[in-house]
């Protein structure tokens, strides 16, 4: 596994990962095996077609599938490799299956920024003056109390609100 790691940004990295022919053909051929015994092709029995036509009829489906599991297995062995600090899931960008038979994905992520910590140890902070007189406390549970309906007893008339109980 090849990998390659491009800053696009200070936060942002670009990371290149190509997967050698060997690796990617065996999860092919796993997957065109398995296919292999659920498809029956015009003119073949079950299971019994030659690999190079299924090839050829099921390389559309089988290939987004290979991708998807290739980088799964891979993407987080290549981040632990180059020791990329990420913080969130990859956008993978593109996925290309070469024609020497390797496989190679790029993945955009999201990394935590780097910066050196000050000195802030002994630095005086000005607390804010929050003067709370009875005049204003009075004020804010009015509006409190106001904003709360309140319930009479009385005989019942239209309009009310009934409690049965």
């Amino acid at each position: 596994m090849d990998v390659a790691i491009e800053e696009v940004s200070e936060l942002a990295r670009k990371v290149t990962v190509t997967l050698p022919a060997e690796d990617v053909g065996k999860e092919l051929d796993k997957k065109y095996n398995e296919l292999k015994k659920e498809v029956a092709l015009k003119g073949f029995r079950r299971g019994k077609a030659p690999m190079s036509i299924l090839k050829k009829s099921y390389k559309d489906r089988v290939e987004p599938e290979v991708a998807e599991k290739l980088v799964q297995d891979t993407y987080f062995d290549a981040i632990e490799e180059k020791k990329i600090d990420v913080i969130v899931h990859p956008e993978i960008r593109e996925t290309t299956f070469a024609d020497d038979g390797s496989f190679t994905y790029v993945a955009m992520v999201e990394v935590k920024p780097e910066f050196e910590l000050q000195q802030y140890k002994g630095l005086e902070i000005e607390k804010p003056n929050s003067d709370v007189t009875d005049a204003r406390w009075r004020k804010r549970l009015r509006n409190f109390n106001g904003a709360r309906p309140s319930f009479v007893l009385r005989k019942t008339i239209m309009g009310s609100l009934w409690t049965i109980s």
